[in-house]
């Protein structure tokens, strides 16, 4: 029998759906803004904590330039610059509602400070940082400059409020791809650009001469750099690779990069723009379905060093971002399968109505048109958590990190021959066996979860081969962060939490759950 939820020990808190009980120590998120219906819930209460279970038996607890030049013309080569947590965290449970197709995807206002515009079908989803102004025109004729400088003088010295009024379009349709000029030229032509370098994985050089006719209507240089493709290019050898692309074609402040290809791309290219000149624009066409549920979503790039995967990295928003999943028609099955175990896991975090959803195709992993809401409710659901978190300094976008903990060096451990959704399939299936054994997960919905991973042919367990690597990798981890290792767990489709305390036994008792078929999927 499942244990039924009941009182928590004293400083544990939980969030679910979109509205934060009320409360000391909560933060209040309002509801979706979809229409009449939603009414915020304001009169909420605090919901009763579920306590934690026994930890499983062997587990300790306790412990610039102004004037704008480019470096090559002004030195004759290119200045690249050399490369807390607290100590208790609360868990968190959070579970949102799906967005009505096609309805609105927002956090309250669309003109509040982090807010998601609503949208309607064919439009963009334009993701906002913190939205502040139209920006400031500094002479007559002047180009409009992004971003804002707030400063008062507090005697002893000054306080600097930084504003910005980045804010992008998410383009997302089937067959979009198809009319590229219309939405680039408008994007060169307000970022002033002079020049466009397209950074390609080497994978999808048969999309290359199709996009190209369109972006060289544009009317301006266009430089193609290819990307080898797999995750041994996500480094540093590979960000010099685009580094030196960028010097060589001469690449200013204004020049756009444009990045085409999967999850690798997308991540390298991010981190490329963040330093190449302390920051250039750039744009994203993902073309695999991870790439663009995931990676081209969020502004995060990351590239693996010393033995840890996105250890180097920065958090720098795109100019635009174009959707496609037509682009992803000819992907082999496994790699539609690897991008759906991304949607699953945000499914879990904040959309059981998508859940539902992936559910009733039986596995059988969408093409074509059919992928196009599937994209979008993912894409939605991921904009809604980072509203509140953009970077990353509480628990909701942490929650997105949900299968990471031991999916990440679980594909470090298989060379990369493991695929990057495989891998947090396999994270997921041991963070919902961890969430069952402390009582935090019901045996049907351990179930459920457990056969949906295995209905798209996702892993759900790890050989005892692999588990000795794995742990020195998450040892390593431990030691980078220099704090407790932190494991999301899912209680159900649409809630998750955040454990803190999580030790070796408890993951060797839930992998060991795993590895027997008739205890992993009763």
């Amino acid at each position: 029998m499942d244990p039924a939820p009941g009182p928590g020990p004293a400083g544990r808190h939980r969030h679910r759906g979109r509205h934060a009980p009320g409360g000391a120590g909560h933060r209040r998120t309002r509801g979706n803004g979809a229409g009449p219906a939603d009414t915020g819930r304001g009169d909420r209460q605090p919901d009763p904590v579920r306590p934690s279970a026994p930890a499983a038996p062997g587990c300790d607890r306790a412990g610039g330039r102004g004037d704008g030049q480019h470096p090559q013309r002004a030195l004759g080569r290119p200045r690249l610059a050399p490369a807390g947590r607290s100590d208790q965290h609360r868990r968190r449970r959070i579970r949102h509602r799906r967005q009505p197709a096609g309805g609105a995807v927002s956090r309250g206002r669309a003109d509040q400070p982090g807010a998601v515009r609503p949208h309607r079908p064919g439009t963009a989803v334009t993701a906002a940082g913190t939205k502040t102004g139209t920006g400031i025109v500094t002479a007559a004729g002047a180009r409009a400059v992004e971003g804002r400088l707030d400063v008062a003088d507090t005697g002893t010295g000054f306080t600097v409020s930084v504003r910005s009024t980045d804010a992008y379009p998410i383009h997302l349709g089937h067959g979009i791809a198809d009319d590229l000029a219309s939405r680039l030229a408008p994007l060169v032509a307000r970022l002033g650009s002079p020049s466009v370098v397209i950074a390609a994985d080497t994978g999808v050089t048969h999309l290359l001469p199709r996009l190209l006719q369109q972006i060289r209507a544009i009317d301006v240089p266009v430089t193609v750099t290819p990307i080898p493709a797999g995750e041994t290019s996500k480094s540093l050898p590979g960000l010099q690779i685009l580094w030196q692309s960028l010097v060589e074609a001469g690449a200013s402040r204004r020049t756009l990069l444009l990045g085409l290809g999967g999850g690798m791309v997308c991540d390298l290219i991010a981190v490329a723009a963040a330093t190449y000149m302390r920051g250039l624009p750039y744009a994203l066409i993902p073309t695999t379905v991870l790439a663009q549920v995931d990676a081209a979503v969020g502004g995060k790039g990351g590239i693996d060093y010393a033995g840890a995967k996105n250890l180097l990295g920065a958090f720098h928003h795109p100019a635009m971002v174009i959707i496609d999943p037509e682009l992803t028609r000819t992907l082999p099955a496994r790699q539609v399968r690897n991008g759906l175990a991304e949607v699953i896991k945000v499914a879990l975090i904040a959309d059981p109505a998508l859940f539902a959803d992936l559910e009733r195709h039986s596995g059988q992993a969408p093409h074509g048109p059919a992928l196009t809401p599937i994209v979008r409710a993912a894409v939605a659901a991921k904009l809604a958590l980072l509203a509140d978190d953009p970077f990353e300094r509480g628990d909701l976008r942490r929650l997105l990190n949900l299968g990471h903990c031991i999916g990440h060096p679980l594909e470090a451990a298989t060379g990369y021959r493991m695929l990057h959704g495989e891998a947090v399939a396999a994270g997921i299936a041991t963070a919902v066996a961890v969430a069952h054994a402390r009582g935090l997960a019901t045996s049907a919905d351990r179930a459920r979860i457990l056969n949906l991973l295995a209905a798209y042919q996702l892993p759900i367990s790890i050989t005892p081969a692999l588990r000795g690597r794995i742990w020195q990798r998450v040892e390593i981890i431990r030691r980078i962060r220099n704090g407790p290792l932190y494991l999301v767990v899912p209680y159900r489709p649409g809630e998750c939490g955040v454990l803190d305390d999580i030790c070796h036994a408890e993951f060797e008792s839930a992998l060991n759950d795993l590895a027997h078929p008739t205890r992993a999927r009763p």
